[in-house]
């Protein structure tokens, strides 16, 4: 009866969670341009499974292809028979978000009880980072599911099941992969091999000798060990063997430094790394709230776990409570020694706060679940329980809303113009724009702000001066340099924004250093701009703020 009663609230959680998600992204799930931004670098190209002929010969593509993995890649492309895998994303993106919520609850109540399940995943609603990182149903969206699943196991004592989870994370994240492999490993030995040594030593029973001897035995040993074993050769054939050669290796510590790309006014801020103090703390201030509503919803669900948890307080329950987490504190020693070491190899085991993050919200939702269960407690009528719970619930939806979507749908004429281009057409334009065209023109550009990544060293060293190039054609005053500048990279449209070319634009807003600078320069040089000459350059589309010309037509 237990059971079944247990298996019919999960069913009311996920269903309430797939709720909650269609509320929050409704604009979402509405308009095709409304996405989660990394789809524009990570998922558009697999449009092409869709029509085989688009994106071929494409360098930024081939790019985008070799970094997403293969587990990934599978499932948008078994989708791609039935969907568009860019709207796609948005039905994984309630998959995953539904079930890491299923699977808190599953967690949350195994270690204490139901209702600390229920008020966990009523906690889960207001952590923002959850769904800001499961959205796009990117390859980081998986990390919460296959993460909370490998501690349910753990938690269970099935380091078996626990093992062939964690060869299912190496196809779908690497680094989450590397966190629950060190985890994996500190469990096992402390469990398996530490506390059994001891027992065995003190006092050597037949039990203990017949458990040691079938510990020894190669079945065990293979069931045990060969699912992380095969996990680390899928990592290994996917990041080593078949790497693309043509985009060099990562980038070094050494390499970065006096490089102004690699920091915060860069493309994304890798030195100088962020504090331990500041990666604890991150989790709260990722995917903060946006909008009045959300704002007000997130300030009113707090200030009521606020007051439940101070009016509620419990220290000898909370702390009987937090005891049951000890099976959590293997990834968190896991999480400190791999975030140490990815400072020391910068870039080599990825970026330091991956390892923190993620461990850290589960382990705050947790521990806020069980803060607020000891408050609960002080309130006996089950009505006003429920009538709680789903207020929070309703709160959390609000908050919620909109979290890590972007309407690009403001130029949605220019995409339908360059979908009746020939699909070998090459495009040239401001970076911010071109990600956009890629996605839903499913188009070529020539370099796009999305994929301009600074960190293999032969992939920008390559991206780096074809950047200068368009900008330098971009703000020329020389017809005769953007002529040559489109016959050099064999461009068939130039895409002018004519906001671009204000005096009083700021290098922060033009693009990211360093050339935000260099554009701050070539206004403040050049009087005139050869791309607004209408007579020289006459468009062939012109809608609002954009033109479309064919510089060499």
């Amino acid at each position: 009866m237990e059971k079944t009663y247990k298996y019919r609230t999960l069913v009311l959680v996920l269903g309430v969670t797939l709720l909650v998600y269609c509320f929050a992204h409704w604009q979402g799930i509405c308009s095709s341009y409304v996405i989660n931004d990394d789809v524009r670098q990570q998922i558009y190209w697999m449009q092409e499974w869709q029509d085989p002929g688009l994106f071929k010969g494409h360098y930024l593509t081939e790019y985008a292809k070799q970094y997403v993995p293969w587990g990934v890649q599978a499932i948008y492309w078994a989708a791609s028979h039935y969907i568009n895998p860019v709207q796609f994303s948005k039905i994984l993106t309630a998959i995953l978000f539904t079930v890491t919520a299923g699977l808190l609850f599953v967690l949350a109540s195994e270690l204490w009880d139901e209702l600390t399940g229920i008020l966990t995943v009523c906690m889960f609603y207001y952590f923002g980072f959850f769904l800001g990182a499961i959205s796009g149903g990117l390859s980081r969206g998986f990390v919460f599911p296959l993460l909370i699943l490998y501690l349910i196991f753990l938690s269970r004592g099935k380091t078996k099941s626990g093992g062939v989870v964690l060869m299912v994370q190496s196809l779908f994240n690497p680094y989450l992969f590397v966190l629950c492999l060190l985890t994996h490993g500190l469990f096992l030995v402390h469990n398996q091999h530490f506390r059994q040594a001891i027992r065995s030593a003190a006092l050597p029973t037949p039990n203990s000798i017949n458990q040691k001897r079938s510990m020894g035995t190669s079945g065990f040993l293979l069931s045990q060990y060969f699912p992380p074993v095969l996990g680390m050769i899928f990592l290994f054939a996917k990041y080593q063997i078949f790497q693309d050669p043509r985009f060099g290796s990562i980038v070094s510590n050494a390499e970065m430094i006096g490089h102004i790309e690699y920091t915060v006014a860069g493309r994304y801020e890798m030195i100088p790394v962020s504090s331990l103090f500041f990666e604890c703390i991150r989790p709260f201030l990722q995917d903060l709230p946006v909008g009045l509503q959300s704002i007000s919803a997130a300030s009113a669900g707090v200030s009521i776990f606020i007051i439940l948890i101070i009016s509620g307080w419990n220290g000898q329950r909370i702390i009987s409570q937090i005891r049951k987490l000890k099976i959590y504190f293997y990834l968190l020693i896991a999480s400190v020694v791999l975030y140490v070491l990815a400072r020391i190899f910068l870039l080599k085991l990825f970026i330091p706060s991956r390892y923190l993050e993620f461990s850290l919200t589960v382990f705050y939702c947790l521990l806020a679940g069980i803060l607020v269960r000891s408050a609960v407690d002080s309130i006996r009528s089950d009505r006003y329980r429920t009538v709680l719970i789903v207020l929070l619930i309703c709160l959390g939806a609000f908050r919620l809303k909109g979290v890590a979507l972007y309407d690009y749908g403001g130029q949605a004429t220019l995409y339908k113009f360059f979908q009746s281009t020939s699909r070998e057409s090459n495009i040239a334009g401001h970076p911010y724009l071109m990600d956009n065209i890629m996605t839903f023109s499913q188009r070529k550009v020539f370099v796009s702000y999305e994929l301009s990544h600074p960190w293999y060293g032969k992939y920008w060293s390559i991206i780096k001066p074809m950047t200068y190039d368009f900008f330098n054609a971009y703000y020329s005053e020389s017809p005769n340099e953007i002529r040559e500048f489109c016959r050099k990279y064999a461009i068939n449209y130039f895409v002018v924004r004519e906001s671009d070319f204000t005096n009083k634009m700021p290098e922060s807003t033009a693009y990211f250093q360093p050339f935000g600078s260099h554009i701050r320069k070539l206004l403040e040089k050049n009087t005139s701009f050869a791309v607004l000459d209408g007579k020289e350059f006459m468009p062939v589309f012109h809608d609002k703020n954009i033109r479309v010309l064919t510089p060499l037509d």
